[in-house]
């Protein structure tokens, strides 16, 4: 069944560049992105992932859907520290995204809001991005779907829900869709942001979707140093997120193209 809310994505992309035109790179990082005590204390590294393999189906002779020539299968069994290891490389770190569910709104239009960020700012030139999600095999169109048109970046699935866990194994509620913001102020923001819009983002209501994911920062030792916690419903925050990046690159002397 089809999500009913649908966003256009040149709303979140205009979004992203207005609400990020004013940082300057000075800004203190915002509480909400400092690690919790259970993120601190969350053993990641040795837990395992399944790398998630997009492959081509050349019996399919379907040309008019994208995804119908494609399929997912999974790949090997790794643990987090090569998977940080593998896509930090050189940089600065690795930037996790940890989905809650790839064929939801929300999560899409999150990850559309990371992608564009990281692309105006070209993050990726300082820090691995990869993408976490909870299983395979229940919604592998709506994750083909979220990966080629939203976040294009390496998927991993975290079977043990180590990612949920570290981020504080929370699931959607009244309280954590609405917290003390007004519901009445948070439902206008809301359909304003899927009613205002010609190509749509979409989605479905496939797979587990109450365990909420976030954003997650690791140096270049596999240490999680920052994190935030998904708000379901609210706006993604992209300036916490950039402001957050400047102030890695600037702690290790990075010094922004533009200033070069």
């Amino acid at each position: 069944m089809a999500c009913s809310s649908t966003v256009f994505p040149e709303l979140v992309i205009q979004s992203v560049a207005d609400r990020t035109s004013q940082i300057d790179g000075d800004e203190p990082i915002p509480r909400r992105m400092q690690l919790t005590p259970v993120t601190k204390q969350a053993r990641l590294l040795d837990c395992t992932m399944t790398t998630i393999l997009i492959d081509k189906n050349d019996d399919s002779d379907d040309e008019e859907d994208e995804n119908e020539e494609l399929y997912v299968r999974d790949g090997d069994v790794v643990k987090v520290r090569n998977v940080l290891r593998r896509h930090c490389e050189d940089r600065l770190g690795t930037i996790v995204l940890v989905v809650r569910r790839p064929g939801c709104f929300f999560c899409r239009e999150q990850a559309l809001s990371l992608s564009v960020l990281i692309q105006n700012e070209g993050l990726d030139r300082y820090f691995g991005v990869v993408c976490v999600v909870k299983e395979t095999g229940i919604d592998d169109g709506g994750l083909l779907e979220f990966h080629n048109k939203f976040f294009p970046f390496p998927l991993y699935c975290d079977r043990t829900y180590a990612f949920y866990q570290a981020l504080g194994d929370r699931k959607v509620g009244i309280g954590s869709a609405f917290g003390p913001t007004s519901i009445k102020a948070l439902l206008c923001d809301v359909y304003y942001r899927v009613s205002n819009s010609k190509n749509t983002i979409g989605g479905n209501f496939k797979g587990e979707g109450l365990i909420q994911g976030g954003v997650m920062f690791f140096n270049r030792k596999g240490k999680p140093i920052y994190a935030y916690r998904e708000e379901t419903g609210k706006n993604f925050p992209v300036e916490d997120i950039l402001i957050t990046a400047n102030a890695i690159k600037k702690a290790n002397s990075v010094v922004s193209p533009e200033t070069e």
